[in-house]
């Protein structure tokens, strides 16, 4: 077309393009463009090495490759993304074993180099002495060494994101393709690894374990309202948003970031003095669409999420209300964690929502929609305890029987009593468990600091 000379430029940024059969006149138009496409010649290595292309050369393309890989499965917030790209580190790995067994050795040599190494095991005859080129042993071993005395080195930080994602994924499907990975890899003498791995690291990269330290120093008490709003907006709907595996999804998640942005804006108004006058800009608000404040486009660039949330400044998403939140007992009902999390707090924010006492109905209320999505669940879980908070605070005594039982309900594993009538599988119900001693242990700690 006419942009096929404009286009192939931009898909060198693109880190590998997945081996479909449909791809591939796109793949041979990329080639003939002079777009290096290295994932073909890494997975068909035997095809390549008659071209006079070094071993070496392919050591240095493999190694640039898994590193781009392994960022992509600690960073990315789409599991398809995720899981595709799990697939063809796996497929790398296998169609290359002596790559990756020649990085695990650079890495050994680089976590022993206080003793005296007899034999050298990368050294070969096609080996220049003090050859420093891209691509050769020598040059792979120092690369290799220079980042172990950085994070511990390539392998090992590959197998901690790997098992991280084993605890933090709850995707069957990704679970899957995560051990198939790492059989792929295979056993590796923990000598070999340039820091030791222990689980403690694994739990200190969830989400939770980091919005648990955060609220520790933010006490809702406190007047820390806009913080939570902020925080949940840039670290929760936005990743959500991200990651919302269909367009329904999408729009709930859109609507919780539209009302936030609308509360947040006129909390900066009002509590940071951005604004002459907050009432009248707030009855301006309500009849045209102004731009947003300056207080909060500052946030939102600090937060690093101003360019995906300032479009829905603009939208104008609805709730129909039409159907009334569910009863409780709702963990006896449920028959997943999500299920059960999601049903449970709808009904704690349609309590806030007509509570005049609640300080923080408006907050709850504009994430109803978001909540209900399961892309949201990482929202629902962070509001989680604060709801659990109003409701005791600020509720009757109906409402703190209720919040009472349903906790003590996801902690009875009684499989003569509760399992015959609980439909959820022990996973889930572990997972319901977590979250309830996770909520345990904060409310007491944060007694603990005041």
């Amino acid at each position: 077309g006419k942009g096929g000379d404009k286009l192939p430029p931009f898909f060198n940024e693109i880190p590998f393009l997945p081996s479909a059969r449909e791809l591939q006149p796109v793949r041979i138009i990329l080639e003939k463009k002079g777009v290096s496409l290295d994932d073909m010649k890494l997975l068909h290595k035997e095809n390549y090495l008659e071209k006079n292309e070094s071993d070496y050369v392919l050591q240095a393309k493999f190694y640039s490759r898994m590193n781009i890989l392994s960022d992509l499965v600690a960073s990315h917030e789409s599991k398809s993304v995720r899981k595709v790209v799990l697939e063809h580190m796996t497929d790398l790995i296998k169609a290359n074993r002596s790559f990756f067994q020649n990085l695990v050795e650079y890495e050994e040599l680089a976590s022993m180099h206080f003793l005296t190494v007899v034999h050298d095991p990368f050294s070969s005859d096609r080996d220049d002495v003090g050859d420093k080129s891209v691509g050769s042993s020598s040059y792979m071993a120092s690369v290799v060494a220079q980042e172990s005395c950085v994070n511990g080195g390539f392998v090992t930080n590959l197998l901690r994101r790997l098992l991280s994602r084993c605890v933090d994924e709850s995707d069957r499907d990704l679970k899957d393709v995560l051990a198939s990975c790492l059989g792929e890899i295979g056993a590796i003498d923990p000598n070999r690894l340039g820091r030791e791995i222990s689980s403690c690291q694994f739990e200190s990269e969830l989400q939770g374990s980091k919005d648990n330290e955060w609220r520790l120093s933010h006490p809702p008490w406190k007047g820390h309202l806009d913080r939570y709003q902020l925080r949940l907006l840039s670290r929760h709907l936005v990743t959500s948003l991200k990651s919302s595996p269909t367009i329904l999804d999408q729009h709930k998640i859109s609507f919780g970031i539209q009302e936030l942005l609308k509360l947040l804006n006129e909390s900066g108004s009002s509590n940071y003095g951005r604004a002459e006058d907050g009432a009248k800009k707030e009855r301006a608000d309500k009849s045209t669409k102004s731009s947003m404040s300056q207080w909060l486009r500052e946030k939102l660039e600090e937060a690093d999420v101003l360019n995906v949330v300032e479009p829905f400044w603009t939208t104008n998403y609805k709730q129909a209300d039409t159907a009334a939140a569910k009863s409780p007992p709702f963990f006896l009902k449920s028959n997943s964690y999500y299920a059960w999390l999601s049903s449970f707090s709808r009904f704690l924010i349609s309590r806030s929502i007509s509570n005049k006492n609640s300080i923080w109905r408006s907050f709850f209320y504009a994430c109803r929609s978001a909540i209900r999505s399961n892309a949201g669940i990482s929202a629902a879980e962070f509001l989680f305890p604060l709801l659990i908070l109003d409701a005791v605070c600020f509720g009757n005594s109906h409402d703190e029987t209720i919040v009472v039982r349903e906790l003590v309900s996801s902690l009875t594993f009684d499989t003569v009593g509760s399992e015959a009538i609980c439909s959820m599988n022990m996973r889930e119900r572990e997972k319901a468990a977590n979250s309830v001693f996770t909520l345990i242990d904060l409310l007491r700690k944060w007694v603990d600091q005041e």
